[in-house]
């Protein structure tokens, strides 16, 4: 049995496919390569990452962490792990700590707020009231998801995506202190904007975000993918470059130059925002625009259903793997697109029932539809 076994570091990867993928090919992590995967977990706490790092000091060979664009050099990684903790638990106690300074609170889920629920609550004067406060918001939250959404894995899905933020707003008020809380108010994170002491912004903000790492994937171009939180049934409401995704490449499969690829690979260039995926997403009409995000790391396969315009996805796939020609898959977006601007001015026009079936927009069956809602 190898040290990784004795720890799975393999379920700190967001994607269940890519976990999936790198278990079936016995992928051996370095030391660094599980520090980052325990840091950017969705879903444990910062004790468990805590737990997670100690194990990875005692079990795996320290390494140095070579200087980067957004890095700085380390010499031991055991050590800088070490440090990261003991700044973590530095920094909670100066958050809860009893002198001048005041803390609000937002519920996100996904990274937005929740405006129907949320707004910058009044500010608190001290920690204990603040936290109070998270717990009822979190806990009012889950009991919304209970009456709002039937389904229990629709309901699992939205609390995994929702977290409070604390933020400690400090005299100075370069500085702020903000520690996310899970849907059960256990702390996942903490963060600071801005600090007199360099040493400290650089490690907690920018350690493990200016690393780079090219880890295989399952992915090929023309796969139907999403990003691991995303919300599939309205993904036009979390702005550019969520929901489904054409994939069309990923960064590491255009770094064919192998002097350029040592520039990643030995840290002259690269950070996590270059662990980008590219591909077509779509707007809410079914147009679609070509982007890229971040991180390929937490794409997992869409597998469907494919209703209205996401239909135009499936084509669009098609094409790209070469199964279907550019013509067909001309014909059948237009005609997706077409349905949803029919769709778009019945639902959003203000045209009478009779001015819509004159217009042949809708027939007589339709028109009794409509006015019986």
């Amino acid at each position: 049995m190898t040290e990784q076994a004795n720890m799975n570091i393999y379920r700190f990867i967001n994607s269940k496919d890519i976990r999936k993928h790198l278990e079936d090919m016995k992928y051996e992590f370095n030391a660094l390569e599980a520090a980052w995967l325990v840091s950017q977990c969705k879903d444990v706490t910062l004790e468990e990452k805590h737990n997670a790092w100690k194990w990875i000091i005692d079990n795996m060979p320290d390494m140095e962490v070579k200087e980067r664009i957004n890095c700085s050099y380390r010499e031991s990684l055991h050590d800088t792990l070490n440090k990261y903790m003991e700044l973590d638990k530095d920094l909670m106690k100066e958050f809860c700590a009893e002198d001048e300074g005041v803390y609000t609170c937002i519920l996100y889920e996904n990274g937005n707020k929740i405006t129907s629920l949320t707004q910058e609550i009044s500010v608190f004067f001290n920690h204990e009231d603040c936290i109070r406060s998270v717990k009822e918001f979190l806990d009012d939250y889950r009991e919304y998801l209970d009456e709002a959404i039937p389904d229990q894995n629709e309901q699992k899905s939205c609390a995994s995506r929702t977290v409070a933020k604390a933020v400690r707003h400090f005299k100075n008020h370069d500085h702020k202190i903000v520690v996310t809380y899970d849907i059960n108010c256990r702390i996942k994170d903490v963060d600071i904007w801005k600090s007199d002491n360099e040493e400290h912004f650089e490690l907690i903000s920018q350690f493990f975000d200016g690393c780079w790492f090219d880890f295989p994937t399952p992915f090929k171009m023309g796969d139907i993918v999403y990003k691991v939180g995303d919300k599939l049934d309205e993904p036009q409401s979390y702005g550019l470059c969520s929901g489904i995704c054409v994939l069309t490449s990923l960064f590491p499969w255009g770094l064919s130059d192998e002097e350029k690829r040592k520039h990643y690979i030995e840290g002259r260039s690269g950070d996590n925002s270059d662990m980008t995926y590219y591909g077509y997403f779509q707007y809410e009409d079914g147009t679609f625009y070509h982007e890229c995000s971040w991180t390929y790391m937490d794409l997992e396969f869409y597998q469907g259903p494919f209703n209205g315009v996401h239909r135009a996805c499936k084509a669009l796939s098609s094409f790209l793997k070469g199964d279907i020609d550019i013509g067909l898959f001309s014909l059948a977006n237009r005609q997706f697109i077409l349905e949803k601007q029919k769709e778009i001015i019945k639902g959003h026009c203000h045209f009478t029932n009779e001015g819509l079936r004159l217009a042949g927009l809708i027939d007589g069956d339709e028109e009794r539809k409509r006015e019986s809602l």
